[in-house]
């Protein structure tokens, strides 16, 4: 009898997603009932947080399950707790973010801040604007303390490495919020940051945040703490071989799928890796042209043309999608080579890996 083919990453994606969609329901409705008791507004501010949450791919918390499956998962506690404290994390990074880019949807709907602002500016408020910014930075800030909350009681019940894990989430998150405060230092003074620079921020902001920390989290929720450096090391790779293709899409990525104008990034002065190369790459009339073009606001399709001319004429591209696809395969490899791993988790990892590098939003 042949052995049972194993899910693909999308698959194992949707269906941790749908299992984690019932638990953020449970965990926003208990605080959301106990925030109320506090004060008014409570219950409405956990049900938006949870339509928010619900919006996206909720990649961190699958990667928390399958950090431990990887190994025992059955002896792990927390493990849902975890998975969604780690989506309450990114909504409330995600909130603040969007209002330090100004932008106005997310996911496809109207952003925390631009949203607050509408209602806020119905109710008479003089500078909606503002005001809707405000609230955006407390509904962020509150996401992240229930994150916390929710992790507090996954390790009340993990039996081991409870503190630990706590401890790697308050560090890690911390360095999410340096590596944010390099990017907006970078995109708002005239500065060239290098490529080592860019990348040690893309480690800081994305890699290790979004992939090391929740595989880790999920091995050590299954006793696998001797297995984190090696985990950290994978999750960097990928986090990175994710945050170039991220950048890619923001110049050459379908909006309708993205939800993301190709032209944003440009706008924003964003120092990404393609920048950083191409500005060292060309020839110096067209050095002064991209000076003009990143962060002006009225940059419009045609400098983005322009902006992608050059990166395919100059090889730019072809030369970070091959570096991007290195970094993948070196992810795969030390996958397979982490000793007690289970084969079939261990390939869904890696097919998850391709995924990234190749999705299209």
């Amino acid at each position: 009898m042949s052995s049972p083919i194993p899910p693909t990453a999308p698959d194992y994606i949707a269906a941790r997603r749908a299992s984690l969609a019932l638990v953020l329901e449970r965990i926003t409705a208990e605080r959301g009932l106990a925030l109320e008791a506090q004060l008014p507004g409570g219950r409405e501010l956990m049900k938006r947080v949870l339509e928010y949450a619900l919006r996206g791919k909720m990649l961190r918390g699958a990667l928390v399950h399958l950090g431990a499956e990887l190994f025992d998962a059955a002896t792990a506690r927390g493990i849902d707790e975890t998975a969604a404290a780690m989506e309450l994390f990114q909504a409330g990074l995600l909130v603040h973010d969007d209002i330090m880019d100004r932008d106005e949807l997310r996911r496809g709907a109207p952003s925390f801040h631009s949203l607050y602002a509408r209602e806020t500016k119905d109710e008479g408020a003089e500078d909606a604007v503002h005001l809707g910014e405000s609230l955006g930075i407390c509904a962020g800030d509150v996401c992240l303390f229930e994150g916390f909350a929710a992790l507090a009681a996954a390790v009340a019940g993990a039996g081991h490495g409870g503190a630990t894990l706590l401890a790697l989430c308050a560090e890690e998150l911390s360095v999410v919020g340096l590596a944010q405060m390099r990017d907006c230092r970078w995109a708002a003074l005239p500065v060239e940051p290098g490529e080592e620079e860019i990348l040690a921020m893309y480690r800081g902001k994305t890699a290790r945040y979004s992939f090391s920390l929740p595989l880790a989290a999920g091995a050590l929720l299954a006793g696998r703490a001797d297995l984190r450096p090696a985990l950290f090391e994978i999750g960097e790779l990928a986090g990175l071989a994710f945050q170039v293709r991220d950048d890619e899409l923001g110049l050459y990525g379908d909006a309708s799928r993205t939800g993301k104008s190709v032209v944003s990034d440009i706008r924003e002065g964003k120092k990404t890796l393609y920048r950083a190369r191409l500005m060292a790459r060309v020839a110096e009339p067209d050095r002064r042209r991209l000076a003009g073009i990143y962060g002006s606001p009225a940059a419009g399709e045609a400098e983005a043309a322009f902006v992608r001319a050059l990166l395919e004429t100059s090889g730019v591209r072809a030369e970070i999608a091959a570096w991007r696809d290195g970094l993948a395969l070196r992810a795969k490899t030390l996958a397979a080579s982490m000793r007690g791993a289970d084969p079939e988790r261990v390939a869904i990892l890696a097919d998850l890996i391709d995924y990234l590098v190749a999705r299209q939003s």
